[in-house]
């Protein structure tokens, strides 16, 4: 009974430390949506809004950061709402897939995933080592880039014996760009790409760096060309780039326990510190797929029955995956909120311009490989 009252207490207290940060996403995350269709309706006189909400949510965030000095207790909040409210939303994505649609998607995508890991981990390595930079920020950076954007660079840092400085930057560099990409490859995407959402999709799941921003960027082209298809393709090529830090991480371990900067430290391989993958494996891929099965599932029960799995008429079903959808973009648009909301960019100044051009470049470097193996491959 005890265990119970001091368990309940500590989610009460887990609560109201993120209930600041939380509230304060959700409420940029409204004022988005109210703000594109006072535009876009009311005063523009269009039927759907030009102006993303999406794309608002994000620069709302990104400008009340850098200009209104936010508390530090709504971190917390915005930190959870960042990571586990964005993966609710993915989790509520896949009831949007089927199986089939994930199983195709990501094996045609597979030559494009690993074409843009390798050729994004040994360009940004090579060019780290050109600019001057320290070799882990430079191999930190790298994997930001070709993996898996921060979440690879947290697990990384460990294994190569980072400093906190060299993750801190690294981690800022990836921020930076990965922003920039999010708002602006929808765009470009569209250009090189013009009525070809799978194709879009694979270029923004393996071009855009963090699973965030995949989520961002794809969401605001699906938005703003109304091609949800390339949103869903997207999100499954960005959830197997994560799912292949599963392969990347021993090799960075065996690497790095081989050609060490400091004998001292790196003596034997058995100095290396344990690799703990489940702690850097997205739970939510698990819900994800699961969505996606219940939903195969209840559409193939209507090929047999009049009702989905003998209880839930049509009608209800489909009603009940549109209500789901439209509460699926609310949830990744808060998720989106919060991310601008924790950009801040002031002490980027301490980075100086060498990681900068590295970032640029590197990022440049995967779009344009990305680019090129789809128009190769042309999955």
């Amino acid at each position: 009974m005890q265990f119970l009252v001091s368990n309940f207490s500590s989610k009460i207290q887990e609560t109201k430390v993120i209930s600041p940060g939380l509230l304060l996403a959700v409420i940029v995350g409204y004022f988005s949506f109210l703000i594109s269709e006072i535009i876009g309706e009311d005063i523009l006189s269009f039927e759907k809004s030009p102006i993303s909400p999406v794309m608002l949510a994000i620069i709302i965030g990104i400008f009340a950061s850098n200009l209104i000095s936010i508390p530090k207790s709504f971190d917390p909040g915005l930190l959870f709402s960042g990571k586990k409210v964005l993966g609710f939303g993915i989790v509520l994505l896949g009831f949007q897939l089927s199986l089939s649609d994930i199983f195709v998607s990501g094996l045609e995508g597979i030559p494009v995933v690993l074409g843009c890991i390798i050729i994004g981990l040994v360009f940004t390595v090579f060019l780290s080592k050109m600019l001057g930079l320290p070799k882990r920020l430079g191999f930190l950076i790298a994997v930001g880039t070709s993996i898996c954007g921060v979440t690879a660079i947290v697990a990384t840092g460990p294994i190569i014996r980072a400093k906190k400085e060299e993750i801190a930057y690294a981690v800022s560099v990836i921020t930076v760009f990965g922003i920039l990409a999010t708002i602006g490859y929808p765009y470009l995407a569209n250009y090189i790409f013009a009525n070809h959402p799978t194709k879009v999709g694979y270029f923004l799941g393996t071009a855009v760096h963090d699973t965030s921003q995949v989520t961002g960027s794809a969401l605001l082209y699906a938005d703003l060309f109304n091609q949800p298809l390339a949103l869903e393709i997207a999100v499954i090529t960005k959830l197997f780039r994560n799912i292949c830090m599963i392969i990347v991480l021993p090799i960075i371990a065996y690497y790095s326990s081989i050609y060490r900067e400091n004998t001292q430290n790196y003596s034997t391989i058995d100095s290396q510190p344990k690799i703990k993958l489940s702690k850097y494996f997205p739970i939510f891929i698990i819900w994800f797929l699961l969505m996606a099965t219940l939903r195969s599932l209840g559409d193939l029960s209507l090929e047999f029955t009049e009702k989905v799995f003998g209880v839930i008429s049509e009608g209800i079903w489909r009603e009940f995956g549109g209500d789901l959808k439209t509460l699926t973009v609310q949830v990744l648009v808060v998720a989106l909120a919060a991310i601008g909301l924790n950009t801040r960019f002031a002490h980027l100044k301490e980075l100086g311009l060498r990681p900068f051009v590295a970032g640029c470049l590197a990022a440049s470097t995967v779009g344009l490989a990305s680019y090129l193996l789809i128009m190769v491959i042309n999955p």
